[in-house]
């Protein structure tokens, strides 16, 4: 237990300690028990977790060299552990020192596990530790990442893992940050479409409310020549409220497509009634209830649309 209690307060006479190994350091006595070097990050003591790492550094490089890789593995997985945890709590001190230990120490970060990279995105990710974001994908994506600096706008492109990740856990924090910085534009397409469609796509209104906040073009064009309303009436089959959401952020409901057809005409009642009816309620809406051509909309219409919805 002492090694941990040491750590915990910061106490540097660990050190004097005759039997003290990198393995008392880096490995849990017990499931209750952080290791020392855990202790250290969640106690914030920076300088003990920095003489810790020195320890396991001058440690392992004494040892024959058959033993030295077999404890640098050892050590590397525990400390790439020990950042992800550090990651998570937003320890970011311990972080930092953690990343320049990775960088000055290649045999370590060679034997790291080769998923550290995405598992600690991952944790930035949902855990919205905006402060190390940019560093861990500078980690993640070596030479493609710059940190964004005293308001400086550095612009660069995420790869589509990164992407993929934002859109499946990113908070609203988050997402702010990088549309604000530049680094994700909010009408910039990807995998052929736009921002706010794979936003939709993934059922994340939330997204979907900061990308048109920050500028999404709420009648852009997408690379197919359609509107991202028509899109989703054509493409939805069932996600009415993906139509909903765009219809009530102010979409032409008259969209057409490159085909030459209206919104309305290619959702057909009998396939996705909600999604006319609601295309009809927006029309009424904007025309006092006359429709592009000046065709009234008919009580037969909302009446067939409404039974048919009820059916449903």
């Amino acid at each position: 237990m002492l090694p941990v209690l040491h750590a915990a307060t910061g106490k540097l006479k660990l050190f004097e300690a005759p039997t003290l190994t990198p393995a008392l350091l880096l490995e849990q006595i017990c499931a209750l028990l952080p290791s020392a070097l855990k202790a250290a990050i969640v106690a914030d003591q920076d300088a003990m977790l920095r003489k810790i790492l020195k320890y396991v550094v001058d440690n392992v490089k004494r040892k024959p060299e058959a033993k030295t890789w077999k404890e640098m593995r050892s050590a590397a997985r525990q400390i790439g552990e020990a950042l992800g945890m550090a990651v998570r709590l937003h320890k970011n001190v311990a972080v930092n020192t953690l990343f320049d230990f990775r960088e000055a120490n290649e045999p370590f970060a060679r034997f790291m596990p080769k998923y550290l990279d995405d598992r600690l995105l991952i944790c930035a990710i949902e855990c919205t530790n905006t402060a190390v974001l940019y560093r861990v994908w500078g980690v993640n994506n070596p030479g493609g990442v710059a940190h964004v600096k005293e308001g400086a706008k550095t612009h660069y492109r995420l790869d589509s893992v990164s992407i993929e990740k934002l859109y499946e856990r990113g908070g609203i924090r988050l997402w702010s940050m990088l549309l604000k910085d530049g680094v994700v534009g909010p009408n910039e397409v990807c995998s052929d479409k736009t921002p706010l469609q794979h936003a939709l796509q993934r059922r994340r209104y939330d997204i979907a409310h900061v990308l048109i906040r920050s500028g999404a073009a709420i009648d852009a064009i997408t690379p197919n020549g359609s509107s991202v309303l028509w899109k989703a009436v054509k493409d939805g089959y069932g996600y009415a409220k993906d139509v909903e959401f765009l219809l009530d952020h102010g979409a032409d409901p008259y969209s057409v497509g490159k085909n030459g057809k209206s919104a309305l005409a290619v959702a057909r009642p009998d396939r996705n009634c909600k999604c006319s009816l609601l295309l009809m309620q927006a029309i009424n809406r904007r025309k006092g209830g006359l429709d592009r051509s000046g065709t009234s909309v008919s009580h037969e219409n909302w009446a067939g649309l409404s039974a048919l919805i009820s059916l449903r």
